[in-house]
């Protein structure tokens, strides 16, 4: 599908390994919360400890970093928490799609959110695409990507968005002559996460090892 220009510039793109999963954060994916207030208490905990954990890392703590960039931060590492990641591009959303083999997933899916149509819904979501924000999270400039912050208990964008987003599902199959093209166009693990755990794993993904 081909979108005009002017749909294009107003359109993120988020993958899933599984056509089958919901537009669910990770946060209410791993505990069911009976309340907004037992949410956000439970994410709150869980991004101290994250502070916490991090200086033993780096031996400081980064006092410069807002309260949602140390959210987006965790997200990125693989915290859960109420927050789903999206991009300006269809690619980098591709990639994240076939990362990740699921198995017996039989279709990938790619989401297209219109941030016109969503920005004139009453819903309880918001999207932060901040240059501060994005500019202190280096995974999020590699990524051109920007949060979703899904704010109440047991709140589903697809539910309550309605006309903004579409999907399309890709075969499973296609997995490694789309991971192929992706890594020729410079989008693959090492270029989007930068570690030496990716770029290994980009390494493999040539070799036909992941």
């Amino acid at each position: 599908v081909r979108l005009s220009r002017e749909d294009r510039h107003l359109t993120v793109f988020r993958g899933h390994a599984d056509a089958k999963w919901a537009l669910e954060a990770s946060l209410d994916r791993v505990r069911q919360f009976s309340s907004n207030a037992e949410r956000e208490k439970f994410q709150n905990d869980l991004i101290d400890d994250f502070k916490r954990e991090s200086r033993l890392v780096s031996g400081h703590i980064d006092t410069n970093r807002t309260e949602n960039g140390w959210l987006y931060l965790a997200r990125h590492h693989g915290l859960p928490t109420p927050v789903l990641d999206w991009s300006d591009s269809p690619y980098v959303a591709a990639f994240f799609a076939f990362a990740t083999q699921v198995p017996k997933a039989s279709h990938v899916a790619i989401w297209s959110l219109n941030r016109d149509v969503f920005l004139n819904a009453d819903v309880d979501i918001d999207i932060d695409d901040s240059p501060i924000e994005i500019g202190n999270n280096s995974r999020a400039v590699s990524q051109r990507g920007l949060f979703m912050h899904i704010k109440a208990n047991k709140t589903h964008p697809e539910s309550v968005i309605n006309d903004g987003l579409e999907r399309w599902t890709i075969p499973s199959k296609c997995r490694s002559e789309a991971l192929n093209d992706l890594d020729e166009m410079g989008i693959n693990d090492r270029n989007l996460l930068m570690n030496l755990d990716s770029a290994a794993r980009t390494v493999c993904v040539r070799a036909g090892l992941a």
